[in-house]
């Protein structure tokens, strides 16, 4: 038997078996031996060809090259009612849901969401973005307040004030990094150094 008749033989096996789609080249050598178009081997049209000597296209391959022309996932009919009474609910709530949040409620993209509502989106989108803004102001506020309150309590324990120190006494693990935070500290050694709250030394930062 020739080489290329053998390959080709291995790549139909191949195919019979759903390991692997044929080559090209190899469709094309198997079609001239049966004496077939590529068509019609391709289509199963082998009536010139005993059934014995050549098997049918594999079933799983002919589904899984139908199923791909499918869409990936079917469009859902939005309901637009509950839809906008979702959107309309969220700009009641507070604290205020992010545009995100809100989606994921109706069950529905993203895209799709902003097409038919986008002035609503883009309303709740700002009153996230004005609640952040908000939040971020309180929160250096806190960080401030509760940096210099701190500081005192570890002072008037006779404990280094340092930021090993300070963290447990804090709400937010973090304050001691912001800029109001690190200035409440910088301002309290000052001021303990000075003797402003009854004298005694501060310590220095440890690393």
């Amino acid at each position: 038997m020739h080489a290329s008749w053998r390959r080709a033989g291995g790549e139909v096996r191949k195919w019979q078996t759903g390991q692997a789609q044929p080559k090209y080249s190899a469709l094309l050598t198997l079609s001239y031996r049966l004496g077939i178009s590529l068509l019609n081997l391709l289509n199963g049209n082998l009536t010139s060809v005993p059934k014995e000597f050549v098997r049918p296209f594999p079933s799983q391959l002919s589904k899984g090259r139908s199923a791909s022309k499918k869409p990936r996932r079917s469009l859902r009919r939005m309901e637009t009612v509950t839809v906008l009474q979702t959107l309309q609910a969220a700009l009641n709530e507070n604290p205020p849901p992010s545009v995100r949040q809100v989606i994921q409620r109706t069950n529905h993209d993203k895209p799709m969401i902003y097409r038919y509502f986008p002035e609503l989106c883009h309303a709740i989108a700002r009153r996230f973005a004005d609640y952040r803004k908000v939040q971020a102001v309180v929160r250096r506020d806190r960080a401030r307040v509760e940096v210099r309150k701190a500081a005192y309590q570890l002072h008037a324990r006779g404990v280094r004030i340092t930021r090993k120190h300070l963290r447990p006494l804090l709400t937010g693990s973090d304050y001691t990094n912001l800029a109001e935070g690190r200035a409440a500290l910088r301002q309290i050694r000052e001021e303990l150094s000075c003797g402003c709250r009854g004298g005694g030394g501060a310590g220095r930062e440890e690393a």
